[in-house]
This record gives C-alpha cells, structure tokens and sequence, in this order.
C-alpha cells in the first residue's frame, strides 16, 4: 500500500495472540492470571518464557515495525 497511491489510515490486528487468550480468560474471574498463563503456555500460545509476552515489549515491536511501515517518522521504541 505505501507504494501506491493509498494512504494507510488505520491498521487494527492482534499483536499479541498470548495476550490476548490471557486476558480473555481472566475476563469476569472465569480463571486466575496464573491458571490462565498456564494454559497459554501447555497449548504452545507462549514463548518459552511467558514473561517475554507478557512485558509488552513484543506488542512494542510490533507497533514500532507497523508505524514504520505505515511511514510515520520520529516513532522508537524508547518512546513506546
């Protein structure tokens, strides 16, 4: 798109597929935040280390990559 005549306008997605299951289990109390990683993690959704996904710092990336992508200028991730 950035190399047509297109301007992006939005861009909306999941960036974090382990977040996303997290929080979605431990939405109205249906599983704790640890029992709720814990699953995440038996069904392959983590990485290794579930902390990685869960600092943001993945989500962060990938905003950054996204931004830059969609050419917006001055975007670092010490900013995010």
């Amino acid at each position: 798109l950035t190399q047509s005549s297109h301007d992006i306008v939005k861009v909306e997605g999941v960036l974090s597929g382990t977040l996303a299951y997290v929080l979605g289990a431990v939405a109205g109390g249906k599983m704790t935040l640890s029992a709720a990683v814990a699953k995440a993690k038996e069904l392959g959704y983590t990485e290794p280390d579930p902390r990685q996904d869960l600092n943001g710092m993945d989500v962060a990336r990938k905003a950054v990559i996204l931004a830059r992508l969609s050419k917006l200028k001055g975007i670092e991730l010490k900013d995010m």
